[in-house]
């Protein structure tokens, strides 16, 4: 038998097609899968943290009062976080006029010595919107909700604004990638 029968026969054996499928999946399917949990889990993260950053936003709201057409909320709230200046937790509360200028009408403690953004987001009543935000140089993630409140026979729009430094999730996240590609690094 010459050298080039030996091989063909060689590669066409289950034995040689086995061991190049399971390499295959080895070094193309594994990172697959790794790449696509990690994805999985960052959305996971990201969705956890709109849920946090929602249920601020209700306990924000359930201090607010509105007397003639003026929104007050209390100085200090029931989340500590909130109290303590540049905790890295802020929570703001702005108004829109007809020519859609806004205006800070509260904020936080959390918030004093920072710099706001220009401009806020701000959702239809009734309707949230959670984005990244830049804030004094770093990365925040910002759940924004519109409500209207009744005052005098008129409505009174105000938008509640909770953003929060993205370090936290970042650090889970980079958590989770870590272990994951150690443990499929000894997998494979």
């Amino acid at each position: 038998m010459s050298k080039r029968a030996l091989a063909w026969q060689l590669l066409n054996s289950l034995k040689t097609r086995l061991v190049l499928s399971a390499l295959l999946f080895i070094l193309v399917l594994l990172p697959l899968i790794g790449v696509a949990l990690n994805d999985a889990f960052a959305e996971q993260v990201k969705s956890a943290a709109k849920n946090e950053l929602s249920a601020y936003v209700y306990s924000v709201l359930a201090v607010t009062e509105v007397e003639n057409k003026r929104i007050f909320i209390p100085e200090l709230v029931l989340e500590n976080r909130f109290n303590l200046i540049q905790s890295g937790l802020y929570a703001i509360a702005t108004t829109e006029d007809a020519e859609h200028k806004q205006s800070i009408v509260w904020h936080s403690q959390s918030f004093m010595g920072i710099t706001p953004p220009a401009q806020f987001t701000i959702p239809p009543t009734g309707q949230s919107a959670f984005e990244q935000i830049d804030l004094a140089g770093a990365p925040h993630l910002i759940y924004s909700f519109s409500v209207s409140f009744a005052s005098l026979n008129e409505n009174v729009p105000v938008t509640i604004h909770i953003i929060k430094d993205e370090h936290e999730f970042q650090q889970q996240i980079a958590q989770f990638n870590q272990q994951l590609w150690t443990w499929l690094l000894i997998l494979i």
